[in-house]
């Protein structure tokens, strides 16, 4: 979300429950937000320790995410956007530091983003 849609929808979230402070409102959309984008089986670490193996891995099967890389997080929610429109894997290297980026591009606001199914007959009703 663009940083003015973003405030919109802290906006719009805080006055949907009378009481809600929009700096509470703001907190309960991260850490939702923040929720969803997680894998629940390596926090977004990339590692993980089967207890009952007692074996450790540096890469979580279930995201991808490797040790010390930027998290793949939840595949169901989480995706990687490049604002460049460079190669995702290309723009995950720059941004763990693996390789530089092209032409001296500056990759800092990209990253992690979350997507939010949304049913059809809600998008076209639109916001009332």
């Amino acid at each position: 979300m663009g940083d003015m849609q973003q405030e919109i929808a802290y906006r719009f979230a805080a006055t949907a429950v009378e009481g809600v402070s929009l700096a509470q409102a703001k907190e309960i959309i991260d850490t939702y937000t923040l929720s969803l984008a997680t894998c629940q089986t390596c926090n977004n670490t990339g590692e993980v320790e089967y207890i009952q193996t007692g074996v450790a891995k540096t890469e979580c099967e279930v995201c991808g995410t490797r040790k010390s890389e930027a998290p793949r997080g939840d595949g169901r929610y989480s995706e990687w956007k490049c604002l460049l429109r460079n190669g995702i894997d290309h723009c995950r290297a720059v941004a763990d530091g693996r390789v530089e980026p092209d032409d001296g591009a500056d990759h800092a606001a990209c990253g992690p983003v979350v997507r939010l199914p949304v049913s059809l007959a809600r998008m076209r009703e639109g916001l009332s």
